[in-house]
């Protein structure tokens, strides 16, 4: 699930890192198993390309990829708060829409 309500948050939300590979490609099989292992340590939550710093070094495709591997790897167990940290009100808005 995507946090919509703060009612939905507590505890401890864990910025995630985006692992990429060699060729500039998310390790899509790194990232759903980090985000297994910390759902099985008890994170509350998972923060994909949020407080890690490489939001700005990712592409907006990047950025799409981790966070769908992300909730599917989540599966809905936990809250999934997608990191947003364009400078522009337009971009941010577009991005908290998946576009």
């Amino acid at each position: 699930m995507i946090a919509t309500s703060p009612d939905l948050l507590s505890g401890i939300i864990t910025a995630t890192p985006t692992p990429v590979l060699q060729d500039g490609s998310i390790d899509t099989k790194a990232a759903a198993n980090l985000a297994n292992r910390l759902v099985a340590a008890g994170a509350d939550g998972l923060a994909p390309i949020g407080g890690t710093g490489e939001y700005t070094a990712l592409t907006v495709e990047q950025r799409q990829t981790m966070l769908d591997v992300t909730l599917q790897a989540v599966a809905g167990r936990i809250p999934v708060v997608a990191g947003i940290l364009s400078p522009g009100v337009g971009e941010t808005l577009a991005a908290g829409r998946g576009r």
